[in-house]
């Protein structure tokens, strides 16, 4: 997961697409907690993990 508080270059963009890996941009920082259970959950996580 590459996270960024700072607009996203092209090609950073092309990069991570092409590692598989999922980006959160300055847009979506405010809901970054979703985005991580998200990911998270995605990955084979479970509900119950403490945080």
């Amino acid at each position: 997961m590459l996270v960024s508080f700072r607009p996203l270059r092209h090609n950073d963009i092309t990069r991570a697409a092409d590692l598989g890996l999922a980006l959160i941009g300055p847009d979506e920082l405010l809901d970054l907690h979703a985005h991580l259970k998200k990911w998270f959950l995605a990955a084979g996580g479970t509900e119950d993990f403490p945080y």
